[in-house]
């Protein structure tokens, strides 16, 4: 399944300084959550998958969903 998912997403690296965003990141109680939130701000993504999407900043710059919302809502229908 990861391997799927890898060749549908782009993976994007880490960046150092990204620690510190994540780190002053008031809005996300998790520090993984905020790196992966910062990450996506700074990777420009379009939407967010999540399970805990209550998690997340309601004022994102994308759109933040569940795997299923993303599947019936979002994704392209073949």
């Amino acid at each position: 399944m990861l391997k799927l998912v890898s060749d549908i997403n782009e993976i994007q690296e880490i960046p150092k300084a990204l620690a510190s965003t994540a780190i002053s990141n008031t809005s996300t109680k998790d520090f993984e959550d905020a790196v992966q939130y910062e990450l996506a701000v700074l990777s420009k993504a379009d939407f967010f998958i999540a399970r805990n999407i209550k998690d997340f900043q309601a004022s994102a710059p994308f759109i933040v969903c569940d795997a299923e919302t993303y599947l019936n809502k979002y994704s392209l229908k073949e």
